[in-house]
């Protein structure tokens, strides 16, 4: 799940708005603030990240494309040619990274993987937030789905909700074989490590 902005704007798309999640993340980006969705999320990871600064990268949708950091990132992103895009963002606490924010997108679909990592590297806690536009044009539906370790240290999968863009829940919608895919796609990035973000992103 990929995504290509300035293709689309190119093409003249009319379904792509300014109220895409990844455009209002960009814009959050550019005003130099965290939106308020990573924002609960940090709270409730237990490292609230307003007066941190992130580091970014691009990259990262496959092995033969890795990680890299990027210094200009709303800059970097829109330069991007290519029909796929994964971004990070890094907030560390004492150099440490604690709180990471992934996100893939393409034209028709856009996933946001927020990760909660103890201090020793581990993820304890993540979240899903997955999107689509349905084929009906009725407009975006939102997947949410929470993953953690329990107390017996057992990986735990809740049940995914489905939401409009208004945050209203709604029944499960009319899914396509990717959809189904993507939202029944376990995480499986357990360490610091797995993510494969190159030194300069973890300094």
């Amino acid at each position: 799940m990929v995504f290509a902005l300035a293709l689309v704007l190119a093409a003249g798309n009319p379904a792509k708005t300014s109220t895409y999640p990844f455009d209002n993340y960009i814009t959050a980006v550019k005003q130099h603030r965290p939106t308020a969705r990573i924002t609960r999320f940090a709270n409730v990871c237990g490292t609230p990240i307003t007066a941190l600064l992130p580091v970014y990268g691009i990259g990262g949708y496959s092995k033969a494309v890795p990680w890299k950091l990027s210094r200009n990132f709303p800059k970097d992103v829109y330069d991007m040619e290519s029909d796929f895009l994964s971004t990070a963002e890094i907030w560390r606490l004492h150099y440490t990274p604690r709180v990471i924010d992934i996100w893939s997108t393409d034209a028709e679909t856009e996933e946001e993987d927020m990760f909660c990592l103890e201090r020793e590297g581990t993820v304890k806690f993540m979240r899903k937030v997955y999107w689509a536009l349905p084929s009906d044009g009725l407009g975006w539906w939102e997947f949410r789905q929470d993953q953690r370790f329990d107390a017996n240290g057992k990986w735990v999968v809740t049940p995914g909700r489905f939401f409009d863009m208004n945050g209203h829940a709604l029944s499960t919608p009319k899914l396509d074989s990717d959809d189904e895919l993507n939202i029944q796609r376990i995480i499986d990035t357990r360490k610091l490590n797995e993510f494969q973000f190159p030194s300069k992103m973890l300094r």
